[in-house]
């Protein structure tokens, strides 16, 4: 038996496989435009070959023509270069041919290094048809059709405790069609058909058409400029955020609890018409786990289970999560909830302790680590908690710096970057109240940058922004008023009051040009604002439009971002019913805020961009 398995699993465990990064050439080949269901499901997400599933002699090729990776043998070129079958004849290469050829090589060279800087102005841009497996997209202007995997919900009511509905909006001019397929956990399913009205959004809330404890959806539409969010409510909070697009054999939840007053669940959605079969593993502050009854774990074709906290490892305050496919591709999201029955959050130094949480979040998680993440709306101020979970799903050690940027930096001193040492296979928190000189209740966007050390690359891990209660909205700004004008807020949240809740969001480990919202999330209950994050070197000008009944509007303003910098934008005024539709003159990294003004919620999450001009991002200064 090899070290690499477990007895009795005839399966490599997922810390000797190294996973992709979107930064690479080759990531998995998601979803591409147009694509079928049933070829979607030999070619979403996840990745064909892992680092570590290759043996010494393995070579990994990224560039093939299918956009597939494969395996070639080194011994093939040992075998090569010592005379083996392939190896042609020819003349021995005197000096006077070889010299000719060195000099031709050395101008070549030359011209190359001239022209690099030329280059290194423009980041990578992410191939189109694998924009999807980095994160949740929208569908782009050339789409034939999108499949959207929206899932971590339930079905039973309005008094659910996480009640799922789609927001699908369209940006066309044309309307278009969605075909929506529920499932729940008993095995049921139900077909549904919309019209999508142009420059329009419709919600299909689940419990209309189903009933079950947990329930998954399958959005097909047709068409292009197209993104769906899900939106879970419940009686201990709500989540809104994009749905994936692409599904994978490998996925991380790098933040989780089960201690008391907490739960956690791992929804696994399988939409494909095979049998998928995983491991789960979990990593805490006492070791690594893979519980017996989660090897080969089944997810049968087009359904979904669940991961319940009793199999999970118990009272622990601190836990990532991997899920590996066997066979099959799946969709992971995880749903955590704590209903203020637990202890008090400690804190360092002299911040005081946050009470016993209280709140829901239903987010996916990440199929793809990344040495690059960006959080562009993180605040830190007294009641509440901000921390940053990561973990490192590799066999390396990884040393990562988060670099703190306030709104308007050249006001305020400079932080100086947190420095973290993570070792293969283990999560952190890192508490964000114990960084020193961390003003309270000033806006800052977080980058997190895994470093390449003494020539080593740099080791992809996965970071989640966790988010415990939250500071109100400015007075006067806790209403939605329907309205045309989008205005930009001046300085964040107050700290005029706290809002009770829980949220947690995936980075981006991207940036694009366009960026997608079905709702800016405002209501007369909630308040929202979207911030707009330039990790870039040129200054942003950033325009708004609104996607409602039947007309796009583009808003007279111009937001300009200055390189470095972040802004926030006050959606209050904008039509509950509207998308919104960011543009940029350059790459940047948008996401949304949205407070409960009566009651308990919060959520935080990432806009969906279009995949055309999406790039990595640059390194932080």
């Amino acid at each position: 038996m090899s070290d690499e398995q477990e007895p009795g699993t005839g399966h490599p465990e997922a810390d000797d496989q190294e996973p992709e990064t979107p930064q690479a050439a080759e990531e998995a080949v998601g979803r591409a435009d147009g694509e079928s269901e049933e070829s979607a499901a030999d070619g979403l997400g996840g990745r064909d070959v892992a680092e570590g599933d290759l043996a010494d002699d393995d070579v990994l090729i990224a560039d093939e023509p299918d956009g597939k990776k494969s395996r070639r043998k080194r011994e093939s070129a040992k075998r090569r270069s010592a005379g083996g079958r392939r190896r042609r004849r020819g003349r021995r290469m005197t000096p006077r041919r070889w010299l000719p050829v060195l000099v031709f090589a050395v101008l070549v060279a030359a011209a190359v290094v001239v022209n690099r800087s030329d280059d290194e102005v423009e980041r990578p841009t992410v191939p189109v048809d694998r924009a999807g497996v980095v994160m949740p997209v929208a569908a782009g202007p050339r789409a034939l059709s999108t499949a959207f995997f929206c899932s971590g919900g339930t079905a039973t009511g309005k008094r659910g405790e996480a009640e799922l509905a789609v927001l699908i909006a369209n940006g066309s001019r044309k309307g278009t069609k969605a075909d929506i397929t529920f499932v729940t956990i008993a095995g049921r399913t139900r077909k549904v058909s919309v019209d999508v009205p142009a420059a329009g959004r419709v919600r299909v809330a689940a419990a209309d058409h189903v009933e079950g404890d947990w329930v998954a959806a399958t959005v097909d539409v047709l068409g292009p400029d197209v993104v769906v969010e899900k939106t879970v409510n419940g009686r201990d909070g709500f989540e809104l955020g994009p749905c994936p697009t692409t599904a994978s054999d490998r996925w991380y939840v790098a933040s989780g609890s089960t201690a008391i007053g907490a739960k956690e669940r791992l929804v696994l959605y399988n939409p494909f018409p095979a049998p998928s079969s995983v491991d789960i593993s979990f990593s805490t502050e006492d070791g690594r786990l893979t519980p017996r009854a989660l090897r080969g774990f089944t997810i049968p074709a087009g359904s979904l289970r669940v991961v319940d906290t009793d199999l999970m490892p118990a009272r622990k305050a601190e836990i990532a999560a991997t899920v590996v496919a066997r066979t099959g591709k799946i969709v992971v999201d995880r749903v955590q909830s704590y209903d203020g029955t637990g202890a008090a959050i400690p804190a360092d130094g002299d911040a005081a302790a946050v009470s016993a949480p209280i709140g829901l979040a239903s987010a996916s998680g990440t199929s793809s680590p990344s040495t690059r993440w960006v959080f562009p709306d993180v605040v830190s101020a007294e009641g509440t908690r901000t921390q940053i979970a990561l973990f490192n799903p590799t066999s390396r050690t990884a040393e990562i710096d988060l670099v703190l940027s306030y709104e308007d930096p050249r006001r305020r001193a400079a932080i100086e970057p947190v420095q973290v040492t993570l070792p293969g296979m283990e999560e952190r928190l890192v508490d964000l109240r114990s960084v020193p000189g961390l003003e309270l209740g000033q806006p800052f966007m977080l980058r997190v940058e895994s470093l390449a050390i003494d020539g080593d690359p740099a080791v992809p891990v996965v970071a989640e922004q966790v988010v415990l209660n939250a500071p109100s909205a400015a007075p006067g700004a806790t209403e939605g008023r329907g309205g045309e004008g989008v205005g930009e807020e001046a300085g964040g949240p107050s700290a005029g009051g706290l809002v009770d809740g829980f949220s947690v969001t995936v980075g981006s480990p991207v940036m694009a040009p366009t960026w997608y919202l079905t709702t800016a999330g405002a209501s007369p209950s909630r308040s929202a604002s979207a911030v707009v994050a330039n990790v870039g070197d040129e200054a942003a000008a950033v325009r708004i439009e609104t996607v409602l009944n039947g007309s796009r509007t583009r808003l007279p303003k111009v937001l300009r971002v200055p390189a470095g910098d972040r802004r926030t934008i006050d959606l209050e005024d904008v039509d509950p019913s509207a998308a919104i539709v960011v543009s940029s003159s350059v790459p940047v990294v948008v996401s949304r805020t949205v407070v409960a003004s009566s009651g308990s919620g919060v959520s935080y999450s990432i806009a969906a961009p279009i995949p055309a001009g999406v790039r990595t991002l640059p390194p932080a200064d």
